[in-house]
């Protein structure tokens, strides 16, 4: 179907070419104002889900990782568990601490 539509294209006159690309233009130019007001609607799933204690945790605990001589490791999924374990070393007090800090970020980016 391209390929013959193509070769139909290429035998037509410039004359006959013109009509289809003043028609291509026109349609192009209300395109443009068409896109240019166009605003995508939200999906309904692109909330973002609400920050647990444990994520404010884990981002801090990250960035103190990354200021000492170690650094952060490179092996895959050794990052989630040093973090995880110093979760599980936290006192209730402590864990108290970031879940605050969560509650209130979510009230500030709901």
């Amino acid at each position: 179907l391209v390929a013959s539509t193509g070769n139909q294209w290429k035998e037509l006159s410039a004359q006959e070419k013109q009509y289809y690309e003043e028609k291509a233009k026109a349609d192009r130019k209300r395109y443009e104002e068409e896109m240019a007001s166009y605003q995508a609607p939200e999906k309904p799933g692109s909330r973002k889900r609400n920050k647990t204690g444990y994520n404010m945790f884990f981002s801090q605990h990250v960035l103190r990782l990354k200021q000492t001589e170690g650094g952060v490791p490179s092996e895959r999924g050794s990052v989630a568990r040093l973090v995880g374990e110093a979760w599980k070393q936290l006192s209730p007090e402590e864990k108290q601490y970031y879940e605050r800090e969560a509650d209130m970020n979510n009230q500030e980016n709901p």
